[in-house]
Order: structure tokens, then sequence, then C-alpha cells
């Protein structure tokens, strides 16, 4: 943050922390034998189930979220449903945050004064934050050739070890005054820990930065999106704008604003194929590798069925904003077809979308109906009324039936109605939707409504109900 990091991977979110003396308070709070005979009454057999579950749960999660670097995630990933629309298992890290607190907060209410042998114990660890200190600032004076910011951080981990042993043994068992003061210490030394090592990963920006540059014609989102693809995306943000050397982008941040750059676009109400999310849908991801390896012809036809009509090159030389924009044909948010292509499955229907002859064929997945791809398509017309990230209403108008393709992603929670009536919805070109139109004058609309949203919600507030049944129960309100 301060132009003095060195190494790789400055920005990726694989790493948490919570500062060492709430560490050193949760080792405390599941002390294995604090709870090797738990008391008999209600309270201390559900805590010690509490913290029994918490043990597992930590390990799974730390299991989980170290992703690639163990083969239990990419099994998962690979075989699991759900677990493909996940691409961030370091995220997961959260639920070790959140347990952690919890024992933290578990070790301050079981701590009192060290006696004897916990003394012993935590005066060897002051005292070993004390060496660490003295070790990191003799090895920055006299070791020559290692970058001094290695000893920096080493200092500092000496230094709050040396404070939060002494914090500890300093403690009292006393109500009062003594014992406020001391939680007041440990809650300003905390405080302090954890902002001196977040608070400049928190860069500050100018407000303006967020206002919309210019006013977009009403029909703008009708032209299509914008798309950047990996490769140019990566050298755009790590080696122009975001550079490992430090948290800030070397240069005007107007500049990056003006290079697009996902998910920027989405300030100035500009569509784009592109995501910088590392949360993004399976397939989706699979449909970007493939670009990367796709040849010009099949660039350009996944191109026109993602709609867009600019594609942003990386021009990372100079003081522009880095990206040089190419025009492309884009194929509409939504299209008409004729000729089916059945596939049996998703490697299937994505080879054979990358290879389509012309418009009038799509592929589809799970169809076994008629293919028609002899038939004359016959006149089609087809008019957006609305256009919103969750819905989509087109007035259609056809001389016989044909496919009506959407170019949005076949993510699950989407729906679509006739006229007011539910229809099939088709996986179709492997990424988008589709559904089958008969002939004459119809209304289309396609709607966002995940189940999983409120069948998590139903879950929740049973799941809320039955925690305070069993509190009650318990006799933990009185």
């Amino acid at each position: 943050a301060n132009g003095d990091y060195w190494g790789y991977a400055a920005f990726w979110e694989d790493a948490v922390y919570m500062g060492i003396l709430p560490l050193l308070l949760a080792l405390i709070g599941v002390n294995p034998f604090r709870f090797k005979n738990p008391g008999k009454d209600i309270i201390s057999l559900n805590i010690n189930r509490w913290v029994n579950f918490g043990r597992v749960v930590l390990v799974i999660t730390i299991i989980l979220a170290l992703g690639y670097n163990t083969p239990v995630y990419p099994f998962l990933y690979h075989y699991v449903p759900t677990f493909s629309m996940f691409n961030a298992p370091a995220r997961l890290m959260v639920i070790i945050i959140f347990f952690i607190s919890c024992f933290a907060g578990m070790g301050v209410s079981y701590w009192k004064k060290p006696f004897s042998r916990d003394k012993k114990r935590l005066e060897y660890l002051t005292v070993s934050g004390l060496a660490i200190i003295l070790g990191g600032a003799g090895a920055c004076l006299l070791i020559k050739g290692i970058n001094p910011t290695v000893f920096q951080p080493v200092i500092l981990m000496g230094a709050l070890i040396f404070g939060s042993g002494l914090i500890l043994i300093n403690s009292t068992n006393i109500p009062g005054l003594k014992q406020t003061r001391w939680s007041i210490i440990v809650i300003v030394f905390v405080m302090g820990d954890l902002l001196l090592a977040g608070i400049n990963f928190n860069p500050t920006i100018n407000m303006d930065f967020f206002k919309q540059n210019e006013v977009l014609p009403d029909n703008y989102p009708e032209q299509g999106r914008i798309f950047i693809d990996q490769s140019n995306e990566y050298a755009l943000k790590f080696q122009k704008y975001l550079r490992f050397k430090d948290f800030s982008p070397p240069g005007d941040w107007e500049r990056m604003r003006e290079a697009q750059l996902p998910n920027i676009n989405m300030l100035d109400r500009v569509y784009s194929a592109s995501n910088f999310d590392p949360l993004v849908y399976g397939r989706y991801q699979t449909w970007l590798d493939r670009f990367e390896t796709a040849n010009k012809n099949q660039k350009e036809k996944m191109l026109k069925l993602m709609n867009v009509h600019t594609l942003l090159m990386a021009n990372i030389r100079g003081n522009e904003s880095g990206v040089v924009p190419v025009l492309t044909e884009a194929g509409g948010w939504v299209s008409w077809a004729n000729c089916v292509l059945p596939a049996v499955n998703e490697k299937e229907a994505l080879e054979k979308t990358i290879d389509i002859k012309n418009q009038n064929q799509i592929v589809l997945e799970g169809y076994t109906g008629p293919l028609d791809c002899n038939n004359s398509p016959g006149h089609r017309t087809s008019k957006i009324t609305e256009l919103t990230a969750q819905q989509v209403v087109i007035e259609t108008q056809s001389d016989g039936t044909g496919w009506l393709r959407l170019a949005y992603l076949n993510y699950p929670g989407w729906q679509v109605k006739i006229d007011g009536s539910p229809a099939h919805l088709y996986k179709a070109d492997y990424l988008f939707w589709a559904v089958l139109v008969p002939s004459g004058k119809h209304t289309v609309e396609f709607e966002y409504v995940p189940v999983s949203f409120f069948s998590g919600l139903l879950v929740s507030l049973m799941g809320l109900v039955g925690l305070v049944f069993l509190w009650k129960k318990a006799g933990w309100v009185k």
C-alpha cells in the first residue's frame, strides 16, 4: 500500500487476519483440556457441543478454502452440483473468522489471572516476542542484500506478541475499576492491531470518480455489450493499472475509468459481457476459457451470440486509457432460429455452438422434438418492450413456429411465459436461453425468479424459529 510491497498476488483474497491477541484468546477458548470433563448443566453441555462443532467446521472450511491446493475442492467442483457456481473457495475463510471470533470471546470470558505454570508459559511467550523484535532489528541492520521490508513485518509481529503477552499476564480477577481498565486495554490493543494491518489496504478516491460521465441515449441498451477477453483484461489490470508492487493505481484514476475495466462499466450503465469477480457461473468461465483458444471465425460467432458490439484490446503502453476498441457485429438481445442441433451434454453443446454455420441454427440441450431444419422460417419480428437485469419482455410476430433466443446467461432461476402462461425454457447455444414460440402475435416474458432465494429464506426463518424455541426450552431466556 505504501509502494514497498514486493512479491506476487497482492490482490488475491487468500489471506485473513484478525489480530494476535484474538488468536491467542481463541486458542484459550477451545482448549481441549477445558472441556474434557464438562459440567452436567445444560449450558456447559451445549457449550461443549458448540466447541466440538466449531472445531469440525474449521477443519472442513480450511480444506475447502485451500481450493486447488488440495484434491478435495476440485473434485467437488467437477462432480458435485452447485460447487461449479462458486469459483472463489478462499472466500470461505469468512466462516473461519466467524468461529475464531466466537472462540476468542469465549477465551475472554474464561480467562483468569495466570499463576504458576500458566504464568510461566505466558512469560516465555512474551520473551519470545521481545526476541523476535531484537532478532528482526538486528538482521535488518547487519544482513545486507535483503529487502528491508522483509524485517518490518517480523518486528511488528514480535511487538504484537510481546504486547499480547503483557496484557494476558497483567489481567485481574477482581471486578471493578482494574478489570474495566484491563478490558479497555484489550479493546484498544486489538483495534490498533487491526487498523495497523488494514488501514493502507483501503485507499480513498474523490467521489467525482463515481459520477456518470455522460448522459447515454435511451436506446443505448439495445446496442449490446462491450467485452474484453481474459488475457487482455489481465494485461490491462495487472500490467498497467493494478500492479503488484502496491495497492494504488500508477497514474490517473480517470484513465482506468475510461478503460471500462470490469466492472467499472456499471458506473456509466454500459453493458458488458465481462465480469471481474471470481464468483462466476461455471459455464461462463468455461466459455471464457474456450474463447481464448478459439479461431477467428469461432470468436466472431461467440461475440455475436453474446451481443457484443465492441471488443476491447489492451494497449498498455503510453499514457492513454490502455484499450483499443474494435467494433464487431452484435447479434441482438433476442434472435430467431429454426434449425435445431441437439446436444447430449455440455461439452458437445459448446463445440457445436462455436461451429454454427448460420444464425438460423440453434444448439439445444435436452430437446427431443422435431429439428425443422428443412422448413422455411418465414417472416418473423421481435420488439423488446422491457429490458432489465431481471426481466425481458418481447412482443413477437411470426408466420410459423420458431425458437426465440435470449442472450442472457442460462443461470438457474430464470422462467419464461408466453402470453402469461408458463413455457418450457431450454439451454441454448451452451450459455444462453431459448423458448419455442408458436406462430402469430405473442408476448414473451423472461423473468429471473430464483426459487433458491425463497426456499433459503424459508429455511432461515424456520431455523430462527427453531433456535428461539430451543433457547427458551433450555432455560436460557428467563
